[in-house]
């Protein structure tokens, strides 16, 4: 469906940039994601790896929001507390 078509149908506003999330999709972001930080993980690797991947666009997308700063400070923390301490 054409940009045009899609406010046309009320999905997207006038003058939006279809690639841009909005400010709800963002609270949503991170309120689904949040909770997997929590979760009893069994492949840290992994969400570390998808986590990165939304931090990343939360970043491009948001980067003066403190939603977006909060989840990056999760994920640093998680990444942080990941690395195994050295034997020795």
């Amino acid at each position: 469906m054409a940009a045009d078509q899609l406010e046309a149908h009320g999905d997207l506003a006038p003058g939006r940039n279809p690639c841009v999330p909005y400010r709800g999709e963002l609270e949503e972001a991170v309120s689904v994601a949040g909770p997997a930080f929590e979760a009893e993980r069994m492949s840290l690797p992994s969400l570390l790896m998808i986590a990165g991947e939304l931090d990343q666009e939360l970043r491009t997308n948001y980067p003066q929001e403190v939603l977006t700063r909060q989840f990056r400070e999760q994920l640093v923390t998680i990444g942080a507390e990941s690395k195994p301490a050295l034997p020795f």
